[in-house]
């Protein structure tokens, strides 16, 4: 899109500056550069290019299922953390961790994105831009590519928590033992897809 260049003048309401390309936006007319993303308001990233929306939609999505988890079965969202192996997809869940698995905290917290610096005073929201969507992109492949075995191990350990708690209620388990809860949803898991596995390869050979 063929923007005018910042050079110091006026600039008009609702506008603002690129802070990488220094060309004016108006992101509420859809008048935005290519390192544009979107504008923060009430915690929310709104106003993102269509083009640029379903790898959004894709962390969007994953920090809403990792803020469930947290917030409900805490035990197996460590316990999934802990059992994941690709140190990528760890990593990436601890940084939404840390921005309160908020997407709106995650772009602001990360240096790699910039809000705009200059601005007209009318405005009520500012962009935030990057000149590395790529790592958004990135990210989106990375939950793509682990959501599978994310859920399965998400779903086997629910189970084995399931189990847990009704053996405590009928005091199938002591809870003074040495072994912690997670020690045990972990056992549960991992018994769970062992069997899964096994029933896999018979289920192949017969085929």
């Amino acid at each position: 899109m063929d923007l005018p260049e910042y050079n110091g003048q006026e600039i008009q309401d609702y506008q603002e500056v690129c802070p990488i390309c220094d060309r004016i936006c108006e992101p509420g007319a859809m008048l935005f550069c290519d390192h544009y993303l979107g504008v923060i308001e009430s915690g929310d990233l709104i106003w993102i290019p269509t083009e640029k929306n379903k790898p959004f939609d894709e962390i969007r999505n994953f920090i809403a299922e990792l803020d469930d988890l947290n917030g409900f079965y805490k035990e197996v969202y460590t316990a999934t953390h802990n059992l994941l192996l690709d140190n990528e997809i760890k990593k990436l869940i601890k940084n939404f961790e840390k921005s309160d698995f908020n997407l709106a905290s995650y772009i602001q917290n990360n240096s790699i994105y910039r809000p705009a610096t200059v601005y007209h005073k009318s405005n009520l929201f500012l962009g935030f831009y990057t000149e590395h969507f790529d790592v958004i992109i990135s990210s989106s492949q990375e939950i793509k590519d682990q959501i599978s075995l994310f859920s399965s191990l998400v779903n086997v350990l629910k189970a084995g928590y399931q189990v847990k708690v009704r053996a405590v209620e009928q005091n199938f388990y002591d809870p003074n033992s040495e072994e912690t809860e997670e020690d045990g949803i972990k056992q549960e898991a991992i018994r769970r897809l062992k069997v899964k596995r096994i029933t896999q390869r018979t289920k192949a050979k017969t085929e």
